[in-house]
């Protein structure tokens, strides 16, 4: 299939779990994620309560994983998620994968 023809996967996600489950479960491929290891998903609330700069910082690295989505070969995401329509316009609808089906 298409996804295993890669090597080196980059996984973006604001559940620290999923790519821990994802090195687990696929233990042949390099997965690099920039993601925080306490990040438990994303809630408006909790991130509005931040300190100013934690915000900015993490603005940023989200800017940085939308860039590194637009960009790869193969976007893999669900289409559960606002950010995975946003890439998947930035991307023209090119080489798109729904995990959520």
């Amino acid at each position: 299939t298409t996804l295993f023809r890669y090597k080196k996967v980059f996984v973006a996600s604001d559940d620290n779990s999923v790519i821990k489950e994802l090195r687990k479960a696929m233990q042949h491929l390099d997965i690099v994620a920039i993601s925080d290891k306490s990040d438990k998903g994303y809630d408006q609330a909790t991130f509005n309560k931040l300190p100013k700069q934690k915000r900015v910082d993490d603005l940023r690295q989200f800017l940085v994983e939308l860039r590194l989505m637009q960009e790869s070969n193969l976007f893999v995401g669900s289409s559960t998620s606002n950010t995975f329509f946003f890439t998947r316009y930035m991307r023209g609808n090119q080489n798109i994968l729904d995990a959520h089906y």
